[in-house]
């Protein structure tokens, strides 16, 4: 399974078509049947980046294999947080240590 993180599909939605490697290995797992999932936070940043897109960002992310955040993973994500990244001298924001 091939979770994406925003950066990427805002790369692949650009208007100018930068291609990089990651936006290669996207297209590649969409078009070869590879389970590609997504979150609710994902989406969230995407229509919030693309408001114009926000029928067709919908119903494309709609055809994704979709992971919905429980407790636990909050809470290990609160740990990332806490215990790996910030004693790394690592920032990372809450939506970006939930997705991690």
């Amino acid at each position: 399974m091939l979770l994406v993180d925003t950066c990427v599909w805002s790369l692949l939605l650009r208007r100018d078509g930068e291609d990089s490697a990651h936006t290669q290995a996207l297209r590649a797992a969409l078009h070869g049947g590879e389970l590609v999932a997504t979150t609710g936070l994902i989406l969230q940043e995407l229509l919030q980046g693309f408001p114009k897109d926000r029928d067709r960002l919908i119903e494309h992310l709609a055809a994704l294999r979709w992971l919905h955040p429980d407790t636990q993973d909050h809470i290990d994500a609160a740990d990332l947080h806490n215990n790996t990244c910030r004693r790394a001298g690592v920032q990372l924001g809450p939506i970006h240590a939930v997705i991690a």
